[in-house]
C-alpha cells in the first residue's frame, strides 16, 4: 500500500496515500477560494511578487512592480493594499482558532 511521509512540527508522520490525496484536494479548494476572487491585474501582481521577491531579497517597491508589469503605479499600490488586507483577514481567522 502506498504511503507518504509528511513533516508535522518536529515529527515525520506516515499517512496513507488516499488520505494524502484528500488533504491535497482540500488545500486546492482553499487556495482556489482565496485566490478565486482575484481579477487579472491582482493575479499578475500576486504571481510577479511571489516569483521575484525571493531573488530580490529586499522589499519590492510598487514602482518596480508597475514598471515590469506595465501597470499604473497607483493601481499597483491599490492591489498591494487589498492583498495586505486579505492576508490579514486570513491570518486573523487562523488566530481565532
Amino acid at each position: 500500500m502506498r504511503g507518504v511521509i509528511l513533516g508535522f512540527k518536529r515529527l515525520m508522520v506516515p499517512i496513507l496515500w488516499i488520505l494524502f490525496t484528500r488533504i491535497l484536494r482540500r488545500g486546492a479548494k482553499k487556495t482556489k477560494r482565496v485566490l478565486g476572487g482575484l481579477d487579472e491585474d491582482h493575479r499578475r501582481v500576486h504571481h510577479f511578487v511571489v516569483k521575484n521577491l525571493p531573488g530580490l531579497a529586499r522589499p519590492m517597491p510598487p514602482a518596480f512592480i508597475a514598471d515590469r508589469l506595465k501597470l499604473d503605479e497607483k493601481r499597483v499600490i491599490q492591489i498591494l493594499d487589498e492583498s495586505s488586507r486579505r492576508h490579514l483577514e486570513l491570518l486573523g481567522k487562523h488566530l481565532e482558532l
